[in-house]
Formats: structure tokens, sequence, C-alpha cells
């Protein structure tokens, strides 16, 4: 005869795998939630792209960043209402970028940045989708090329800056490294830490912010506003 082992039967192991499936809920729920903090920005549109990278070494309950993106991707993207590309994968982590199409196409379209992409190789007629199939050709050339700081938002000035080294002076730095005039770099990093803030109270409070956006842009860039004057 030939028995087969049933793990219904040993105590131990029905007792580790409910431990597992536990912990992956709970790791998705926090994924979920970090994903919703980290992308506010993005989902109230006053950015146009966010970068986010995924490690195995990155746990959450014991399962990895890398495995709950790659779980509930999907899910989290119906939900946020944002498109995303993978830039990179590798053995041990996923460089994903990602994006609110309008704002990223229409930040694209700005012909300051328009000409200096096109130093860098990109064709001023490209649309939104060429522009990312040649990012991610460069992210494939080194780990992450300068000119995506474009894509997400920075301040022209800031990225030129960083790339063509001394055209101005390195004034501070935040989220980014910001040269010459700080004023509009720093507004919009205030801006960015308030729609955050905003997001995470709301999450802890058991509501959705999904489900305010407009009204929490609104009161964000007014509070950002005012807390800068």
């Amino acid at each position: 005869m030939n028995f087969k082992s049933d793990d219904s039967m040993n105590p131990d192991r029905t007792c580790q795998k409910m431990s597992i499936e536990k912990n992956t809920l709970k790791g998705k729920k926090y994924f979920l939630d970090f994903l919703t903090v980290k992308l506010a920005p993005v989902i109230t549109k006053v950015k146009p792209a966010s970068l986010l990278v995924f490690c195995d070494i990155q746990k959450v309950e014991s399962v990895s960043m890398r495995y709950l993106w790659n779980t509930y991707h999907e899910e989290a993207m119906s939900k946020l209402r944002l498109s995303f590309v993978q830039l990179l994968s590798s053995k041990d982590r996923e460089v994903i970028l990602f994006y609110d199409l309008q704002e990223l196409s229409r930040i694209l379209s700005i012909p300051a940045r328009r000409d200096y992409l096109s130093r860098l190789g990109y064709k001023p007629e490209w649309n939104v989708y060429d522009n990312l199939i040649k990012l991610k050709d460069r992210f494939q050339e080194r780990l992450s090329p300068d000119e995506v700081g474009l894509f997400l938002g920075y301040p022209l000035k800031d990225v030129k800056g960083f790339m063509e080294k001394g055209i101005l002076p390195l004034t501070c730095c935040d989220r980014w490294k910001i040269f010459g005039d700080a004023k509009e770099s720093l507004y919009l990093i205030r801006l960015h830490r308030i729609i955050e803030a905003t997001f995470s109270r709301l999450i802890r409070k058991k509501r959705d912010p999904i489900k305010y956006v407009e009204k929490i842009r609104n009161y964000c860039l007014e509070e950002a506003i005012a807390s800068w004057k």
C-alpha cells in the first residue's frame, strides 16, 4: 500500500502553514497601505511619477516586499488607478516606475524638458510610451540614469545641476539634491510630505483616502501654500 503524507494530520505542518498564510495577509495589508502612502503625490496628480524598489531583503511579517509586489500588484494598481512600468528586474529586486499617464505626458511635453531629453537620445516627437521604453533601456545601461528626475517631476534646474557639475551651486539635499534657488524645490517636497501624511492619517483612522482624492489634493495645496508663507 502507498501511504501519502497528509499535512492535515500533522499539527506542526498545519500550524506552520496557517502562520505563513497569516503573515502573508498581514504583509498584504501593510504593502497596500505602504503603496497608497508612498504614491499619494502621484495619485493626487501633484507629481507625475514615483520610483520604488522592491527587494527580497525588505520583509514584512517575514514576507519579502518583492514577493508582495509580484503577488498583489494587479490588485494594488486597480485600486490606486495608476500605470506602471518595470524598469529593471534582477535576481533580488524589482525597480518600478509608477505614473499618472496624463500628468507624465504633460510634464514631458514641456519644451525645456523635451529639449533637454533630446540631448540624451530621446526624440522630441516621442509619446510617453516611447520615452518610457528609452528610459527602461537606459536602466539596463546603468542602475539609475540621472534623467529619471525629469520623469519624477523634479525641477529641470535640479536635474541639470546634478548632471552638469558646476553650472549651479548645490543649495541643499532633501528628497533630491537641490541646486540654485531652492524655493520651488522645497515647496514641492513640502507638498509631497503633506499629502503623504494626510493619506497616512486617514489610513490609521481606517478611512480610504482614494475616496477623497480631489478634496485631499485641494486641502494639501492650500496647506502647503499657507505653510510656505
